[in-house]
Order: structure tokens, then sequence, then C-alpha cells
């Protein structure tokens, strides 16, 4: 289950509010939104709480992403393909 933004900073909250609790705050969250299964475990709670008080932020954080393609490589690629 993918968690939205909203329900992440509803998370975080009910994990400040029960004193780092993940287990109390995934249990009061299950409630509040009426769903059966946990969205994530406690230990994605602890980590998720971790990464935002390093960054301030509560998205997700991007991966390495592609390699850079230097203009040397394109241009090549260019006459490749006109030939």
């Amino acid at each position: 289950m993918v968690i939205s933004l909203p329900e992440r900073a509803l998370i975080v909250k009910l994990f400040y509010e029960n004193q780092g609790n993940a287990v109390v705050a995934l249990r009061e969250f299950r409630g509040r939104k009426k769903v059966r299964r946990r969205p994530t475990s406690p230990q994605g709670v602890r980590d998720m709480i971790s990464r935002f008080d390093k960054t301030g932020w509560l998205c997700v954080l991007q991966g390495k992403g592609r390699k850079p393609i230097s203009a040397k490589v394109v241009s090549e690629v260019a006459t490749a393909v006109v030939e």
C-alpha cells in the first residue's frame, strides 16, 4: 500500500503524540483510516521518522537515477542515426 503525503503526516503526528511508539501510532492510524492491514511496519515508521528528522521532508527520497549522458555521446548517436 502506497502511503500518500497527508497519511505520512498523520503517522508522524501520531508517532510524536505517543511518545515515539511506532506500534501504537500504527494502531491509531489503522483505527482512524479504517484499514485492516498496516500500511507499513513499525520499523518502516521509524525509518520514515529518521528521514523526516534529518531532512524535514516527508516525501520519498529519490534514488541515484540514470547516469548523465555527455554531449559527445549524443552527437555520435545522432550522426550514426543519420547515416
